[in-house]
């Protein structure tokens, strides 16, 4: 039985070190987060980025970040944020200013979210659009949507939320152009316009019209498209975004000289398996100093939302974030877990163990007692009572937890062969006792 658990544990390992691949990480990935502080300490977790750049510093700063905070995907603390920048690595919030500048509690929505920020040059302010989703415990339906607008005059005080109209789509971009707002939205389920992607304008904001379905390369329908962003520069409209909600692997770009007709599609940043991260999420892209600057969302194994940053001067050979980008950061409390490392994965291996361990199964000493007296051959005895403890423990740990992947299989039976083994020992030990004394 000890050969049989030192196999177990080997097993592993050798699994372990084979899922380890020495494949590089694309240098166009970020492979280290953008350090910004959340209004929740030691959380650390943001995602959805809009970026606006300045010539000159405006209230103190050349780059103002709109983005919303998402621990572990909490929608509660989706609330807009505000972070500032002077050389687009070390960002902070304003000095003088509270996050979050919104919160779904001062409305009758269970969430805020998707915060796109803008500047009004002929006003001289800057405003942040959001949607709220309107509650059901508030009287809503849990479903429908309302663009909320926010807008301050000095970065600090900001004015009470505006509803400015119901939409039926998500991660809008707004932009200010030719003294008209332009909207951008891309379709979802709920109100079964998945895989389209629409654009309007408004003078005032609140009253829409000239609404069309834009296209990719030629395609107005059935566009595999979930979270983007819609920015202007260089005389032209540029398009970022993800294919999928719980999947992306890859964050594409396309251009427009009109807003509507995008082309020339194609992958600017691709994930891979030894990155941090799990999957990719909603990117922005800007223009600063000649270069393509990328900014997109990443999340972790373990559901940990943050922002990381490429740049360039080509938009398909961008350089991601490295570590050494960090010394430029704002220090932060929260750090990053690898999930890729070995001490990582053994360290989980080993917490996957104490969990296959089920003490309460201890609980059948008493019956493994009688059993062992029932076999009079000790070696047949010895030989049943293991076989039947490592059945049992296995058994009821593969139904109470269900693993889903072979180094949770493979925990679970060398916990239970743990467990089998102490549990016979016991028996016999009991038993040993009882004969001893009669």
């Amino acid at each position: 039985m000890k050969k049989l658990l030192y196999m177990l544990l080997m097993s592993c390992v050798l699994i372990s070190l084979c899922s380890c691949s020495n494949k590089e990480i694309s240098s166009s990935l970020g492979k280290v987060r953008l350090n910004i502080e959340t209004y929740r300490a030691g959380l650390d977790q943001v995602t959805h980025p809009s970026v606006i750049q300045f010539d000159e510093k405006w209230n103190g700063y050349k780059y103002w970040m709109a983005y919303t905070p998402y621990p572990f995907g909490d929608g509660e603390e989706e609330n807009p944020c505000i972070a500032v920048s002077n050389d687009l690595l070390y960002w902070d919030t304003p000095n003088g200013m509270v996050n979050p500048i919104a919160d779904n509690e001062e409305t009758g929505c269970n969430e805020l979210k998707d915060a796109h920020i803008l500047y009004r040059d002929d006003l001289d302010r800057i405003e942040v659009w959001y949607l709220g989703r309107l509650s059901e415990s508030l009287g809503g339906d849990n479903k429908s949507l309302l663009l909320f607008r926010k807008y301050t005059y000095d970065g600090i005080t900001w004015s009470d939320y505006e509803i400015m109209t119901s939409t039926e789509y998500l991660s809008p971009s707004v932009i200010w152009k030719d003294n008209k707002y332009q909207f951008w939205g891309i379709g979802y389920s709920s109100f079964n316009n998945t895989g389209t992607f629409v654009y309007s304008d408004s003078t005032d904001g609140k009253n829409w019209e000239n609404q069309r379905q834009c296209t990719i390369d030629g395609a107005d329908h059935d566009l595999p498209i979930w979270h983007g962003s819609v920015s202007f520069f260089d005389n032209e409209y540029h398009f970022v975004y993800i294919e999928s909600s719980n999947a992306s692997q890859k964050v594409l770009y396309c251009h427009s000289s009109d807003g509507i007709d995008f082309k020339n599609n194609s992958v600017i940043v691709e994930n891979n398996s030894q990155s941090n991260w799990k999957i990719l999420y909603r990117p922005f892209v800007m223009k600063e100093n000649n270069e393509y600057v990328l900014f997109y969302g990443v999340i972790t194994d373990n559901n940990e939302w943050y922002i990381t940053r490429s740049i360039g001067e080509d938009i398909t050979h961008l350089t991601g974030l490295d570590i050494a980008d960090q010394e430029n950061m704002k220090p932060l409390r929260s750090q990053v877990t690898d999930t890729k490392s070995m001490k990582y994965i053994i360290k989980r291996f080993i917490h996957s163990i104490k969990t296959g361990i089920r003490i309460e199964l201890f609980a059948l000493l008493p019956v493994l007692c009688i059993l062992y007296k029932v076999f009079k051959k000790k070696r047949i005895r010895e030989l049943w009572l293991y076989v039947l403890c490592l059945g049992i423990t296995v058994a009821y740990v593969f139904m109470l937890l269900k693993p889903e992947t072979a180094s949770l299989v493979i925990a679970y039976l060398t916990a239970g062969a743990v467990q089998a083994i102490c549990m016979a020992l016991l028996s016999e030990k009991i038993m040993s006792l009882i004969s001893n004394r009669q």
